[in-house]
């Protein structure tokens, strides 16, 4: 009984090492295939290429990636720097920071977007100057709104509640979003509500953004004590 044990043992282990070397040498043949089709693929397949990489999630398929982040397409670039987000290594920050300025209104948001994916190390000014910059395009606004709840942030506080009453109700919609991550709390502001009534909610904000500044660091800091 033990021998035939002992042997189902020996074959399950093998079974199981034969699994994990296939799923390597896979995962490098995927990695090779979507690095040529990144480099040598037409447009769509670049961005397929690029998707591909960030699923794979491996520092080479990182850095075929920041390559790509740089390229003149700029729909490329969008969705390059994007992933940039799911990587998030320190040196691939100044990247996404310069994709902020772009000229082009689908590499900023992919910046803004990407940013929050940084924790720690993200610049959480190049967010409040992109959400509070009037001139800026919506989607851009608000996608630095959504990364600004992510990154969990005090500090962005002020200019997610003067964004409470940006023009676009979208806007508005992802900052109170990302108020009542930061808050932990829901006063039901609705983005479309009567400007009345959504006032009303900002005034209630406000007053609670002031009380619970302290707790907020509390929590952070048993957060950080729990990391340890």
């Amino acid at each position: 009984m033990w021998k035939k044990r002992k042997r189902l043992i020996i074959l399950g282990a093998v079974a199981v090492a034969l699994a994990g070397g296939l799923l390597v040498v896979y995962g490098r043949s995927e990695e090779t295939r979507l690095i040529d089709q990144l480099n040598s693929g037409d447009a769509n397949e670049r961005v397929e290429a690029v998707e591909g990489l960030k699923e794979l999630g491996t520092a080479k398929a990182a850095d075929a990636v920041a390559g790509a982040a740089r390229a003149t397409d700029r729909r490329l670039a969008s969705h390059a720097v994007r992933a940039l987000g799911r990587f998030g290594r320190t040196e691939d920050l100044e990247l996404v920071k310069q994709a902020s300025r772009s000229d082009d209104e689908r590499v900023r948001e992919a910046a803004a977007v990407a940013m929050g994916g940084f924790g720690a190390r993200a610049d959480v000014q190049v967010l409040i100057g992109s959400l509070g910059n009037a001139a800026e395009k919506p989607r851009v606004r608000a996608a630095a709104a959504v990364s600004l709840g992510r990154l969990d942030d005090y500090s962005a506080m002020p200019v997610l509640i003067e964004s409470l009453e940006d023009d676009d109700p979208v806007v508005r919609g992802r900052a109170y979003a990302a108020i009542r991550r930061i808050l932990r709390l829901d006063v039901g502001f609705h983005a479309r509500a009567p400007v009345a009534e959504r006032r009303a909610k900002i005034a209630r904000i406000k007053e609670l953004a002031k009380n619970l500044q302290r707790r907020h660091a509390d929590y952070k800091r048993r957060m950080k004590e729990r990391e340890r």
